[in-house]
């Protein structure tokens, strides 16, 4: 089987190389350079295109590379590459999320918009493109985002009527530096409603529209003006039984409205008196771990039968969890230089619960404010007999690391 990865994706390059295929990746040239990204350790790799496919909307080039490789499933490896890997499986007749689906995952206005005639709860929301179009929706808190990026970075918060100026600069400045190309990209905004409430991810795996797997993932966020994830945890069995169920019918509803066929859906939810808002959904495997969380409490592997559902094959899906997982990270609310992290030696993948730990920065790199998902630090992921006790596990063993940056910035581990 030849499996073509759009967009380099670490961890759904570790899942293909323990399944018999021959992997092709493209990438922007770009992104490859700033990421130093190599492919020397995965044997089933067969090559490495360059084609640009962030904000594009001709893949032309991209599909005659999948044509001339025999390519007999598409895999999006990442958010920006989900209308790119949709475009080329179409033309080349092979399951996919649906060429309408994956314009209106990637575009949080139009998702809105296209689910307005169902019953999904939403937030109040309006499309912007200046500051008085803010200062004329806000009747209470509100949250500024971009439309077309991912990793909640733009994302602010505004609390006051007196922090709309502040807010709107501290959108449109967001900076995803490795993640984003070069080349001049075109990012457009909107405005919603701030819901208070906990949040949540439903993780959904589709063939031809129907359902055939469903988790809820229970997220902590932090507080203030940027709604960064600071860990979670699966399952979410703790959720009401009354909340799982509208969730499931309210996929339901996305998966017929946007015409979803067959791939992965991941949508983020808040839940406010027992009722779930949407707040985005994405057409590509999660983030964060959340899908080694899933193979951890289901005892499957997502990304195999992901594989499997894209290639037609009946795949090995189990919807019963058995036991949780939990991830806490490390961040910083200050910028600063990191000097030290003592008790990392500590750790050890197998002993005490630890699934795995991870540290994104060494000492005398600088440690960015937290804004985004990009900014966290590093992290640690826990087992446990259930989600909240993993969780639990994961945030207690962050607090035992030391973290100091110069300055003495404070830093807020949990």
């Amino acid at each position: 089987m030849n499996v073509l990865l759009v967009g380099f994706n670490k961890s759904w390059a570790e899942a293909l190389e323990r399944e018999d295929v021959n992997v092709f990746v493209i990438e922007e040239r770009d992104i490859w350079v700033k990421k130093n990204l190599s492919v020397k350790n995965y044997t089933n790799i067969k090559d490495v295109a360059f084609f640009e496919y962030q904000q594009k909307t001709n893949f032309e080039q991209l599909i005659s590379y999948a044509n001339s490789k025999d390519i007999n499933v598409v895999i999006p490896g990442l958010e920006y590459s989900v209308l790119a890997a949709t475009t080329i499986a179409s033309n080349l007749r092979l399951p996919n999320i649906g060429l309408k689906a994956a314009k209106i995952l990637t575009n949080k206005f139009l998702l809105r918009s296209s689910l307005k005639k169902t019953h999904i709860p939403q937030p109040r929301y309006q499309k912007i493109s200046s500051l008085d179009d803010i200062k004329n929706f806000y009747k209470t808190p509100i949250v500024i985002k971009p439309i077309n990026r991912q990793a909640s970075a733009g994302v602010v918060k505004v609390y006051h009527y007196d922090d709309i100026e502040w807010a709107w600069r501290e959108s449109q400045k967001a900076d995803e530096g490795i993640h984003v190309v070069d080349r001049e990209l075109s990012w457009e905004y909107m405005v919603e409603e701030l819901l208070e409430g906990q949040e949540i991810s439903t993780e959904v795996l589709v063939h031809e529209g129907e359902i055939e797997f469903f988790n809820i993932t229970v997220k902590q966020t932090a507080d203030g003006n940027f709604p960064v994830e600071l860990g979670h945890y699966v399952p979410g069995t703790d959720i009401p039984n009354t909340v799982q169920k509208r969730l499931h019918t309210y996929i339901k509803m996305l998966i017929e409205a946007i015409e979803v066929e067959t791939g992965i859906l991941h949508a983020e939810w808040i839940i406010v008196e027992d009722t779930p808002y949407i707040i985005e959904c994405a057409g590509r495997a999660p983030g964060d771990l959340i899908f080694t969380m899933v193979r951890e409490s289901y005892n499957f592997c997502p990304y195999k039968a992901t594989l499997n559902l894209l290639a037609n094959n009946k795949p090995d899906i189990n919807n019963i969890p058995s036991n949780g997982a939990g991830i806490a990270y490390l961040y910083s609310y200050k910028s600063g230089i990191l000097e030290s992290i003592n008790g990392i030696e500590k750790l050890k993948k197998g002993v005490d619960d630890v699934l795995d730990f991870a540290l994104f920065i060494n000492t005398g790199d600088k440690i960015n404010e937290l804004k985004s998902s990009w900014d966290r630090i590093g992290f640690v992921l826990c087992k446990g007999i259930d989600g909240v006790t993993a969780f639990r596990k994961a945030k207690e063993k962050v607090n035992e690391l030391q973290i100091k940056i110069v300055q003495e910035m404070n830093l807020h581990e949990s």
